[in-house]
């Protein structure tokens, strides 16, 4: 008796790895670059003494222009996205109506930002630089200014 069960399970584990096995296991990963590789400021930018133009020479175009509070704001900004994911596949199709998958995901975003604020009058009032952070910084100024708004 112990023999044939023994034949059966080895059997039924074989229709089991014969079903699964021709699954698909895949990996993805993918990485995007968006941007210039941003300079940490230097001497060379002095907050009530430097003009738009000399910002403008040293940086070039800003990625973002915006307006805050009066001020203008020049973000230059460089991102590293990372994505990847783990997909395993499960042909049951041929049996059955559903096909099912397991697949896990994951996002990692990096950025890089340099904003600089100038008076109406183009003089440089302050600068903020960051890198690696895991949050843009146009989003996190705008929730810094509603909880101050808010306050």
């Amino acid at each position: 008796m112990g023999f044939r069960f023994k034949v059966s399970l080895v059997f039924i584990m074989g229709v089991v790895a014969g079903i699964i096995l021709p699954g698909c296991i895949s990996y993805q990963f993918v990485r995007q670059l968006r941007g210039v590789e941003i300079m940490p400021p230097d001497n060379r930018l002095k907050p009530g003494r430097t003009t738009l133009g000399e910002v403008l020479s040293i940086y070039g175009a800003p990625d973002n222009l915006e307006e805050f509070g009066g001020e203008d704001l020049l973000l230059y900004e460089r991102i590293l996205y990372g994505n990847s994911g783990l997909s395993l596949g499960i042909p049951f199709s041929d049996f059955t109506f559903f096909n099912p998958e397991l697949s896990a995901r994951g996002r990692l975003g990096r950025y890089d930002t340099l904003a600089v604020f100038f008076s109406s009058d183009g003089i440089l009032r302050e600068m903020v630089y960051t890198k690696g952070s895991s949050y843009p910084y146009l989003k996190t100024l705008f929730e810094e200014e509603r909880a101050t708004d808010g306050e």
